[in-house]
């Protein structure tokens, strides 16, 4: 009876807002600082909202889901590609 009690579900919501306003956080500073490639910040800044609101997209959710994923995950693998031939 994990998934039904209050308290549980009272941290999942805690937990999931902290996390979703800490990547809006990191997206907002990437595009404000100018250091890292505009682009990527968008892509996650789309493809986030895009993956956890596509399970209501009726009949297009995979569809939906699968580019919010592609566009998120491509975005967080750019961010790691610049920093990893960063010299130093």
């Amino acid at each position: 009876m994990l998934y039904t009690s209050h308290l549980f579900l009272g941290v999942l919501v805690v937990l999931g807002t902290s996390f979703g306003l800490g990547l809006l956080l990191f997206r907002i500073a990437t595009v404000r600082a100018g250091v890292l490639p505009r682009v990527l910040a968008w892509m996650m800044t789309i493809g986030a909202p895009l993956f956890s609101l596509g399970a209501l997209a009726g009949p297009l959710q995979v569809y939906v889901l699968t580019l919010g994923l592609i566009l998120y995950v491509v975005g967080l693998d750019w961010i790691g590609t610049v920093m990893w031939r960063e010299e130093r």
